[in-house]
């Protein structure tokens, strides 16, 4: 639902070609707009501008110093909207609303068709207290098969929002883009990125655009091309989703057991095709994080090792699941490396995630989790060191960062150039190890081209994941033997195959006991396997 001011703001209009927008800028403080007593509007050419030397808050019963600009340059479809403003105040957000626009249904996070109902809203990049939308680029489309799109040209990982709702006085849709600046660069000016509204039939000539203008600007590279993969990742013909510790402690495989799984399946398809992906490896999944090494109850360091020695020999690569942003408070040193660099919003509020219910206590109070910023030197350092040390004792293949996709508009530290800084550190130091991690957005594959994510399903122009990516089953897929999430709190999802996709490898969630309860089924997943790699990597 779209929460709405009981009220008319009182908001100037400019008229673009047809197009009516009104502009407003947001403090920390309070919601402004242009005071229409102070407006100037003019029409040069095919430019449109409105501009104030004076702003007005509390539906123009009050004036505020500050100003603001609107521009409006007409294109072949529609429009390039160019905001700027300033403010005696820190300046949070800058809203353009579009006004009087046709029904119809939207296509937003994962391009799925969804009614506009009681208003729709959307964030880019993700975000946990809202709907996230996989890029800056949403459509409206008509009940007559007309496509008004909303695109962000921005070159930098910024905060975009998308609103769309019925327009409570009745004018028809209304559609708001709103852009913040980076956190810590907010001042009292802002100007945005260009925004291009149109309308067309022709979407997948806008869906194409966009994608230049991300492989252009964020580096985004074709799969086959994209220096990040190493030769050993593009042989992988199946995951192995292997389950560990529970976050209550039980147990569902010790290392031991880690071991006979992986030689169960290496005698059964191609050792060197598997990638082992060990979650909870290092006892209570998710209790553990920020201070992960091997542990005692499965089997101890010497288990451990083993596993990884013996693995190798035959040819499994293994990737090991860190917390990407989490740790536990009471580890070792938090307060030197996690306390600084705990995830705030824009407005500088501890950033609380998802909170399962680990405990089952219906409360879902994860107290002793921390959110914690990549970005931010003391957790990017401590997870770098982490990674390292992994890969220096135990020779690991992969490391996944788990909720790595989580973004938020932090005031001291930006997290998106924090990822990329941590790819191209550990890529320097260890060329062949990949690095992925969990969940997927458009310029969150320049990070890492491979990810498990339940939103890889797009609704429309596929392309958009593929060409740049590849994926595999979600951690909160049931094994085959009883539907077990393992270690992930889901508890219990149906088991399922990997669709039949070259861009999506085939998996096998691996519990306690499934290889025995359940070899009809997991011969199912080594059989799809066999058939995906001989299809797709014309390799027999």
């Amino acid at each position: 639902m779209v929460q709405q001011f009981s009220f008319d703001f009182g908001d100037p209009e400019l008229v673009a070609n047809g197009w009516r927008l009104t502009y407003q800028v947001i403090t920390f403080e309070n919601t402004y707009g242009m005071d229409p007593e102070k407006v100037q509007r003019s029409h040069p050419d095919k430019r449109h501008v409105m501009s104030a030397k004076r702003l007005m808050w509390a539906g123009n019963q009050e004036k505020a110093e500050g100003s603001a600009v609107l521009q409006a340059i007409e294109t072949a479809d529609g429009l390039e909207i160019l905001t700027s403003a300033t403010h005696t105040k820190t300046i949070r957000t800058s809203k353009v609303t579009i006004h009087g626009l046709p029904d119809g249904v939207v296509l937003g996070n994962g391009w799925y068709e969804t009614p506009i109902g009681d208003g729709l809203i959307y964030t880019w990049p993700m975000y946990m207290s809202a709907q996230r939308t996989h890029t800056a680029l949403v459509f409206l489309k008509t009940n007559d098969g007309d496509y008004y799109y909303f695109r962000s040209l921005d070159t930098q990982v910024r905060h975009k929002g998308f609103a769309i709702y019925y327009d409570p006085l009745g004018e028809g849709v209304a559609v708001e883009l709103l852009h913040s600046d980076l956190g810590p660069e907010m001042t009292n000016h802002t100007e945005t990125p260009a925004w291009l509204v149109g309308r067309t039939r022709d979407p997948d000539s806008v869906v194409h655009a966009h994608m230049k203008h991300l492989e252009e600007h964020f580096g985004l590279v074709a799969w086959e091309d994209n220096p990040l993969i190493p030769a050993w990742l593009r042989q992988i013909g199946m995951v192995a989703y292997i389950h560990g510790q529970h976050w209550t402690g039980y147990i569902f495989n010790d290392y031991d057991e880690i071991l006979r799984v992986i030689r169960n399946l290496a005698e059964r398809f191609d050792g060197k095709r598997i990638l082992a992906h060990l979650a909870g490896w290092e006892g209570r999944y998710y209790w553990i994080y920020g201070d992960v090494k091997p542990d005692e109850r499965m089997g101890g360091e010497k288990a451990f090792r083993r596993l990884c020695e013996e693995a190798h020999k035959l040819g499994v690569h293994l990737q090991l699941m860190l917390g990407g942003n989490c740790a536990h408070t009471a580890t070792l040193d938090f307060p030197r490396w996690g306390q600084p660099s705990i995830m705030k919003t824009e407005g500088g509020a501890e950033l609380w995630g998802n909170a399962p219910d680990w405990d089952t206590a219906r409360i879902r109070d994860t107290f002793w989790q921390a959110w914690l910023n990549p970005g931010a030197p003391g957790w990017h350092m401590h997870l770098l060191e982490t990674a390292s040390r992994l890969v220096d004792d135990y020779g690991i293949d992969s490391i996944f960062l788990d909720t790595y996709g989580v973004w938020t508009n932090d005031p001291a530290h930006a997290v998106y150039p924090g990822l990329v800084q941590w790819r191209d550190e550990l890529k320097a130091k260890y060329p062949d190890v990949f690095f992925t991690g969990e969940q997927w957005w458009d310029v969150l594959a320049a990070v890492s081209p491979l990810t498990h994510d339940d939103g890889l399903y797009l609704g429309r122009w596929w392309e958009f994941f593929h060409k740049y990516s590849r994926g595999y089953a979600f951690n909160g897929w049931g094994d085959p033997s009883r539907n077990s999430t393992g270690v992930f709190e889901g508890g219990y999802q149906p088991f399922k195959l990997v669709p039949d996709s070259p861009y999506l490898i085939p998996s096998l969630i691996v519990v306690d006991g499934t290889l025995e309860k359940a070899p009809e089924k997991v011969d199912m997943v080594i059989e799809q396997a066999k058939k995906w790699t001989e299809k797709y990597l014309k390799i027999k």
